[in-house]
């Protein structure tokens, strides 16, 4: 079922599928506009729910949680992925970061988490505020960057907001050393499509990569065989989500497995003990319901087989996560 990625849609489509189609155990994926509303329709309903692909926190506002259960990263792993990037060449920076945060339930929750955090850690933020979806003009955020002298920029807007805003900072001479963006650059041709090379050296938090050392728990294949399999059936470069929407049925064809019936209350207790080793690591929900995956930071870069490539360019906290290059600073955009 295609939510539209709207809340109100993903929770009616989320009713029918319990209602009219009886469905024994629901799977849910992409943001916390539809994963949040769809987990909620399941806590009503008492139907067991496997979700994903939104950060732990922004997840957490709709708990507690009984029936769904939820695996992905939290703001805690992305925060120290930014950092550590950026304090590679903390020496070359103001250390003054802008927030760029919509307003939504992911601009929420991180606004707040980062503005708390890198507090703490000798950065200084300059929020602007959130803003709606759509807006056209952001010179006035990019004045007040330029007046406090922003030369980092983060946040989690959608690619077409951020496209926006990334070339009126380029037209307005606001070109700052290091921006590093969520949810908006995770797809290949969200990155192409911002145009020319003004998305060199952008960074961004890194879910999944062929080069993830971990293996199928349906066919033993490796995170590249997945990888590879994608791009031969569809000739398209592999995405970072291909392997959260894979591990996601891992989880359910190992419950349903597990449960030895279609009794709602068995399938709850196998999710509560999953212990599984999937495409995206091993998942083992906690007394919340969620489980955390590992994270790395990554920047984009013209390719050699595809227009745009990621590099893995930092995993002090994964270790087991091969980097794939180095960080480039300066970033040369003409």
């Amino acid at each position: 079922m295609d939510t539209e990625s709207n809340p109100t849609k993903a929770a009616e489509v989320a009713s029918k599928l319990i209602l009219q189609d009886k469905v024994d155990l629901m799977v849910v994926l992409h943001t916390p506009d539809t994963v949040n509303p769809v987990g909620a329709t399941c806590e009503r309903y008492e139907v067991p729910c496997i979700s994903s692909v939104a950060p732990i926190e922004s997840w957490l506002t709709g708990g507690p949680y009984k029936w769904t259960f939820h695996f992905f990263w939290n703001l805690e792993q992305v925060i120290n992925v930014y950092t550590g990037m950026w304090n590679q060449f903390a020496d070359k920076t103001t250390k003054v970061v802008g927030g760029f945060w919509a307003n939504d339930p992911d601009g929420a929750v991180w606004a707040k988490e980062f503005s708390k955090k890198l507090g703490t850690m000798g950065y200084k933020v300059v929020d602007v505020g959130r803003f709606p979806y759509g807006m056209q003009d952001f010179s006035g955020f990019i004045g007040t960057w330029k007046k406090e002298k922003v030369d980092i920029l983060t946040g989690v807007p959608i690619p077409p907001d951020w496209a926006t805003c990334w070339r009126q900072c380029h037209q307005q001479g606001f070109i700052p050393k290091m921006a590093s963006i969520g949810k908006a650059i995770l797809f290949p041709a969200a990155v192409e499509a911002i145009g020319g090379n003004i998305p060199n050296g952008l960074t961004s938090e890194v879910w999944w990569t062929p080069l993830h050392p971990f293996k199928s728990s349906l066919t033993g294949g490796t995170c590249q065989a997945l990888a590879d399999a994608w791009t031969q059936k569809t000739k398209r470069q592999w995405t970072q989500p291909l392997g959260f929407d894979y591990a996601a049925f891992e989880i359910a064809a190992d419950v349903l497995k597990r449960a030895g019936s279609l009794d709602k209350k068995n399938i709850r207790e196998a999710l509560i003990k999953t212990s599984l080793n999937t495409v995206v690591g091993p998942i083992k929900f906690n007394e919340k319901n969620f489980s955390l995956t590992p994270l790395v930071g990554g920047q984009w870069g013209k390719g050699k087989k595809w227009p745009w490539e990621l590099q893995i360019v930092y995993n002090k906290e994964a270790t087991s996560i091969p980097t794939t290059g180095k960080m480039v600073f300066p970033i040369p955009r003409s």
